[in-house]
């Protein structure tokens, strides 16, 4: 878990494994521990399912399969 998840809200993290893929931070709720995101394109930034509702990860899982600390 990120030290201050809250500061990764707005912007986008890749993937771990070096995929074209990986998410828009749009939101934290500290009561579950998930964030908020929208899978993305990284090499665009598009969204993967344009339209498509935001989604919710566990923000543990995100520690280890996003790259957190490359955040653009």
């Amino acid at each position: 878990m990120p030290k201050d998840p809250f500061s990764l809200i707005g912007k986008q993290v890749p993937a771990a494994d070096g995929g074209d893929y990986g998410h828009l931070i749009v939101g934290f709720n500290p009561v579950s521990g998930d964030f908020k995101v929208v899978p993305i394109c990284w090499s665009t930034g598009e969204p993967l399912y344009p339209g498509g509702a935001p989604q919710f990860l566990d923000a543990w899982k995100a520690s280890y399969r996003y790259q957190l600390d490359q955040a653009r």
